[in-house]
């Protein structure tokens, strides 16, 4: 059987539960943490209205709980930028970006065994 790179990718990913890089997040926390991540790595972060519209992952009401979920888990700030100190941008704390470099280099890891 040929190896299956994504699911030895998800193996290592699995092997993170419990250790110092377990978020331990439910799939919704974790995905609109990943898009605050995401914005943030393209220098495009999401202020917190504009994570409301993210009806992919939930209802507003539902999302607004999730953020007060990763402010408390210390994996985002909300900041203020410019002038208009009312408009409150999602910051992903180092905690947050320590996990996905971990994730880069697990990533690494299974593209290095399997070239």
């Amino acid at each position: 059987m040929k190896k299956n790179i994504y699911l030895e990718f998800l193996s290592l990913v699995h092997g993170l539960t419990g250790n110092k890089y377990d978020l331990n997040l439910d799939v919704k926390s974790y995905q609109l943490l990943s898009m605050i991540v995401l914005h943030a790595m393209n220098q495009k972060p999401l202020n917190v209205s504009a994570s409301m519209k993210l009806n992919s992952i939930a209802s507003p009401a539902t999302l607004h709980r999730y953020l007060k979920i990763l402010e408390e888990q210390q994996l985002i700030e909300l900041i203020s930028q410019g002038t208009n100190l009312r408009a409150k941008y999602l910051k992903p704390t180092k905690k947050a970006l320590n996990y996905f470099s971990k994730l880069n280099q697990l990533m690494g890891k299974v593209y290095k065994n399997n070239t």
